[in-house]
């Protein structure tokens, strides 16, 4: 069996109704990095099980592909737009540990701005956006004056 082929078996895994089968699906997709992008929407769905030890399980697996991954920020970012608050919340809990990293916060930092911009004026959603973004450790000074003016203007 091919890694991606396992990868999709893990995925599928997700959805069992054998807790210890699902919870052994997040653990090998968390391990498996950027390898198991294909999964992220899946363990965003996880965010909102009605076990924790799965939320938790599936941020940490979403945090692992995410250091992993810069390709998959969009569709966390997206995910904070999600209309259910477990989800939406967990998945800030994972863009701020993934943005603690200065080699990715950069990444991050740009694909934020760039949602932000692109966002109609929900103020939910631009404080999600604004709470990740001033909490990136960005050393660019351009990219980091960039950030300013935008926690000036939403403040």
């Amino acid at each position: 069996m091919s890694k991606e082929e396992d990868i999709m078996k893990h995925i599928e895994s997700l959805n069992s109704s054998d807790f210890e089968v699902r919870k052994n699906a997040i653990w090998v997709l968390g391990e498996s990095g950027k390898m198991a992008k294909k999964a992220v929407p899946a363990l965003v769905k996880l965010l909102n099980d009605k076990r924790d030890e799965l939320c938790y399980l599936a941020t940490f697996a979403l945090e692992k592909i995410g250091k992993d991954s810069n390709d998959v920020f969009p569709e966390l970012i997206e995910a904070l737009n999600d209309e259910n608050i477990r989800i939406s919340n967990g998945t800030m809990r994972v863009l701020r540990k993934i943005g603690r990293d200065p080699k990715i916060a950069k990444d991050m930092a740009i694909v934020l701005i760039q949602a932000l911009n692109n966002q109609r004026s929900d103020d939910n959603w631009n404080y999600s956006y604004i709470t990740i973004l001033e909490r990136l450790r960005v050393k660019d000074p351009q990219l980091r004056n960039t950030i300013n003016n935008l926690l000036i203007k939403f403040d």
